[in-house]
């Protein structure tokens, strides 16, 4: 059982690749990465194992015939793996099926997130066009009410001076006394008649 012929048969198997490509890329998308990683490696040399085409020379190999025939449970790696393998191999139109409509479900799933995520940023920005019109709208307003009150205060009132007319303030009247000039009264009155120099 552990002679070297029986050695350099398992060697000549470890060195080849899976024992069909086509059949492994087929199932790969039901496989995880690592998982095809050792089947790639390993697959032709787990098959020979379990159809007896080699011997086992281990404790280990001779256990995983025993899981091949399902008269223990697996444990490994390589144990439960290789049933998976055979598992899918089996029920591929199952699997396929099964797959078709995860698939569908997937896609939609994703088309509907999609979806989201386009009405998000459509209303993102909506909101800063709105923001950004709320803070434009704003500046006019306030730029045109600062020309009106510029206007207001240059053109209707400048300074806030009186009229030309009244004769300028008292103290630009040289007549005008601060301590005992004329008063206000008598200042305009000069200018309005004697009817109202009581004023």
């Amino acid at each position: 059982m552990n002679n070297k012929s029986d050695k350099k048969a398992h060697l000549e198997y470890l060195k080849k690749d899976f024992f069909d490509i086509d059949l492994l890329e087929k199932i790969r998308k039901f496989l995880l990465f690592d998982e095809y990683e050792v089947l790639k490696k390993y697959g032709t040399w787990l098959l020979m194992l379990s159809s007896k085409k080699i011997l086992p020379i281990t404790d280990a190999q001779s256990r995983f015939l025993k899981v091949v025939k399902k008269e223990i449970k697996p444990e490994t790696t390589f144990e439960k793996l290789w049933l998976k393998f055979l598992f899918i191999q089996e029920n591929y139109d199952k699997y396929e099926k099964v797959w078709k409509i995860y698939n569908e479900e997937l896609n939609l799933q994703e088309e509907i997130e999609l979806r989201k995520l386009e009405e998000y940023y459509l209303y993102e920005e909506m909101e800063n066009y709105f923001n950004d019109h709320d803070e434009q709208t704003f500046q006019i307003e306030r730029n045109e009410h600062s020309y009106f009150y510029e206007d207001y205060q240059d053109d209707d009132y400048p300074d806030y001076d009186l009229p030309d007319s009244f004769g300028g303030v008292p103290e630009d009247n040289p007549d005008y006394d601060e301590v005992g000039g004329d008063s206000w009264g008598d200042y305009y009155a000069a200018d309005w008649g004697d009817d109202d120099k009581e004023w």
